[in-house]
């Protein structure tokens, strides 16, 4: 099909695969939390005994992330993504049949792999490739997407384990996230030109724009460049350190005194404010910027761990907490991608933002293991606490660094 002459731009198919990616590899991870008090109470082991094997998966794909941008440059993408996919789903579904912590290391080193090239990468390389006009809110819809499986998992999920065990749950979670990539397979394609058509916006004169934006960048020294990045890694890694404490709602409840229903639920009101962040974060960064709006969410995010470290534990309170505690995810997947837009573009925003997402995958492979020795050592109190300061340092560091100069507007 030629896209110029189809009556709806091919980049809107684009966006929709980009969703389901989104929606089958990142709408998982959302879901983790409620698998470990499970597990760990069924094997007899703690939590942060079970989380190890999310350093091996993030170190795998720290890894692998420093090839990515050439095999996506060298390789086809279908075979690329049904790989990474199968890599990464079929070893999740394996841990149905795991009883030892060394077995959930091997399976995660293979999880690790496959998610390097699923998560972070792919899908703001294809809404770069394919969209000039609106590509900061496409983006927006995208992580929306993730939002969505992520609740509709969550209550899937409470409910098979409730009744089936977590064995069962993570077999149907798979398969459920498998299905969900069987339509990108036959819609997505790289770039414009592979089809004959252009990017959506090129024919309403936003090349232009496209060409200022690039122009801009460029004015950045080298040196610039070089702190920008440093900088847009630090916040990388305070983001995923504070998703880490998202997945561990769950087991607060539990501490509270409720059970694994009331667990999902917590979750579930995470993916609200995964949602709403991510719905509003599009076209308020097309509008006030990145620094702006990503300093407002982090602020947000830090006020929610704050509420929750002040022993606030009134149900309202935890309910309100956990929708602000769920911007976390947005922060992490929305503010890196339009932070290195600032200084980068074409083939450099590909590679940089790989680079930039080892950093990502690192804390992400941390994040798990970190709350969970703090909760064991300290208590959640002093851990909420903790990672409230994290959505602080990330407010600053967008304000001090990123503040855009008068000569780029």
């Amino acid at each position: 099909m030629n896209g110029k002459r189809s009556k709806i731009h091919y980049a809107w198919k684009i966006l929709i695969s980009c969703c389901l990616i989104n929606m089958s590899a990142l709408g998982v991870t959302n879901t983790n939390g409620l698998y470990y008090s499970a597990v760990s109470s069924d094997l007899g082991i703690l939590i942060s005994e079970l989380s190890v094997h999310t350093v091996f998966q993030g170190i795998a794909s720290a890894l692998t992330l420093l090839i990515v941008d050439r095999v996506y440059k060298k390789y086809p993408l279908k075979p690329v993504l049904l790989i990474s996919s199968v890599l990464f789903h079929g070893s999740q579904m394996a841990m149905a049949a795991l009883n030892h912590v060394w077995q959930f290391c091997i399976a995660g080193v293979v999880c690790g792999i496959g998610a390097a090239f699923l998560f972070y990468v792919p899908v703001p390389m294809l809404l770069n490739n394919w969209f000039i006009k609106r590509k900061k809110t496409a983006l927006s819809i995208c992580f929306v997407a993730a939002g969505l499986s992520g609740i509709i998992l969550s209550l899937m999920m409470g409910m098979v384990i409730n009744s089936f065990g977590w064995r069962t749950a993570y077999i149907v979670r798979g398969i459920f996230s498998l299905l969900l990539m069987i339509p990108v397979m036959f819609f997505v394609v790289k770039k414009p030109g592979e089809i004959g058509t252009t990017a959506y916006g090129s024919e309403e004169n936003a090349a232009d724009n496209q060409k200022y934006m690039g122009d801009a960048a460029k004015r950045h020294s080298f040196e610039e460049k070089r702190k920008k990045f440093v900088f847009a890694v630090v916040v990388a890694v305070l983001c995923n350190l504070s998703c880490g404490m998202t997945g561990m709602l769950p087991h607060f409840a539990g501490t509270l005194g409720y059970g694994i229903m009331f667990g999902s639920y917590l979750t579930s009101l995470a993916m609200v404010g995964n949602i709403s962040s991510k719905a509003l974060m599009g076209p308020a960064t097309e509008k006030f910027g990145i620094v702006a709006s990503g300093s407002l969410c982090a602020a947000l995010l830090a006020f929610g761990f704050l509420l929750m470290g002040l022993g606030i534990t009134a149900t309202p309170a935890v309910l309100f907490s956990s929708v602000m505690i769920g911007f976390s995810a947005c922060v992490n997947t929305l503010i890196i991608p339009n932070l290195l837009d600032t200084f980068v573009k074409g083939d450099e925003y590909v590679h940089v933002l790989s680079i930039c997402s080892t950093g990502t995958m690192i804390a992400s492979s941390l994040s798990y293991l970190l709350v969970s020795l703090l909760v064991d050592n300290l208590g959640y109190g002093p851990s909420f606490l903790i990672y409230s300061t994290f959505g602080v340092l990330i407010a600053v560091i967008l304000i001090v660094v990123y503040k855009q100069r008068k000569a780029d507007k």
